[in-house]
């Protein structure tokens, strides 16, 4: 999607690519920490030959795309807007929607909640740490 996107709006094709694929490999749900993850990002590249402006590039992007409550400043590069829309295209689209609820099935979390209020905002700590629902999951960042 990234690529497509880019095919149409420009940027720099390389970095797109290698953000789009990345992007997830430094979020905390996969790695132990972010900083672990970025560092083996940042070493994986330089094993490949990437170039260090490309690098820059690409870890600008991996690290400001992420939704994580909401509460990140705008991105700025085109190449970051890029992969961020083709990311949250992705979340609305059947994979996303199956993702959410492998992901709340895998944290325990219930299918849905009646008595729940959606949350608008929240702290990073929230999103991650505060019990929500599958369907909380849409209302709370899918639909937004």
């Amino acid at each position: 999607m990234a690529i497509e996107i880019a095919q149409i709006e420009g940027g720099n094709i390389f970095v797109i690519t290698l953000a789009a694929l990345l992007h997830d490999v430094i979020d905390d749900k996969i790695v132990v920490s972010e900083e672990e993850g970025i560092i083996e990002v940042r070493e994986w590249l330089s094993a490949n030959n990437v170039l260090e402006q490309d690098i820059q590039s690409i870890l600008s992007i991996i690290t400001t795309i992420s939704f994580k409550g909401g509460n990140n400043a705008p991105v700025t590069s085109l190449e970051a807007q890029i992969v961020q829309d083709a990311d949250r295209l992705d979340a609305i689209g059947a994979i996303g929607v199956a993702r959410t609820f492998m992901y709340a099935g895998n944290k325990g979390h219930q299918m849905h909640d009646p008595t729940a209020e959606y949350r608008e905002s929240m702290t990073l700590e929230e999103y991650r740490q505060r019990p929500s629902s599958a369907i909380g999951h849409f209302y709370e960042k899918l639909l937004n």
